[in-house]
């Protein structure tokens, strides 16, 4: 399991290419510091499909 890192990201962790990043947006910060998550995105799941096909 990988470890959580705040405000810095590690130059292995940058160089490994079978790591994906992912960002929360500020969409969803606050609902997420309230320890809510809900289902939805700017984009369709095609799109992410997509995106995750490349990768």
């Amino acid at each position: 399991m990988i470890e959580t890192y705040k405000n810095e990201i590690p130059n292995w962790v940058l160089e490994d290419d079978t790591f994906v990043f992912h960002g929360t947006s500020n969409l969803s910060e606050k609902y997420l510091d309230n320890g809510l998550t809900a289902l939805n995105t700017p984009v369709s799941f095609e799109i992410v499909d997509n995106i995750v096909s490349i990768l």
